[in-house]
């Protein structure tokens, strides 16, 4: 059931709001040129990785600029360990730092959904190096496909720690349910509408 509520809600999303692809497209490529896209390897369901698609919101030596940072400020590297983030990342185009905001950078994820990768609503999909498939605290998140939007999204978002996050997404992954996905989906709705995204 939930598969198929993944498949209309893209139907339905791309038909009504198709325009904002290529729109989006345009202004990346006009704030800071090619490539507009960004692809990163992020653990599926079971462990087994795929690559995560999005509009490209970094510079574009953005990997080896994080590492330059972090090495140079240690309050930059303790805040990274912590959080997986930059709080004030320099690395954001302009371009980027709206979209977001308001959650547009991950559009292409649709096709992530499509194909089977990725749920609407799910786990956060983490990158190969914040989780330990030989944990089985780590493992029982890769239960459920990881999801566009999420249980930690609409507790506190980049607010929250990697292992913050992860304890709400094992909460999710116990607890999932209809009612569980309708109220994440409306909540998600009013961050994306609100722009209080990151």
């Amino acid at each position: 059931m939930k598969r198929t509520f993944d498949i209309l809600f893209c139907l339905i999303f791309v038909l009504f709001f198709w325009y904002l692809f290529p729109a989006v497209g345009f202004l990346v490529w006009m704030d800071s040129g090619r490539p507009i896209f960004y692809s990163q390897q992020r653990y599926g369901r079971q462990g087994v990785p795929f690559r995560i698609a999005k509009f490209r919101t970094m510079r574009q030596r953005a990997e080896s600029e994080l590492i330059e940072l972090i090495l140079s400020n240690s309050i930059l590297l303790q805040q990274y360990q912590t959080y997986r983030k930059l709080e004030h990342d320099p690395r954001l185009t302009p371009m980027g730092k709206i979209l977001r905001r308001y959650s547009l950078d991950e559009l292409p994820q649709i096709v992530n959904l499509l194909k089977g990768e990725m749920s609407l609503i799910g786990p956060r999909p983490y990158t190969l190096d914040e989780l330990d498939l030989s944990d089985p605290a780590d493992m029982e998140i890769l239960q459920a496909r990881p999801g566009i939007t999420g249980w930690w999204q609409t507790m506190g978002r980049n607010e929250k720690t990697l292992e913050e996050r992860k304890e709400l997404d094992r909460f999710y992954v116990r607890n999932q349910s209809f009612w569980i996905d309708v109220r994440i989906l409306a909540k998600t709705l009013r961050v994306v509408v609100s722009g209080t995204g990151k």
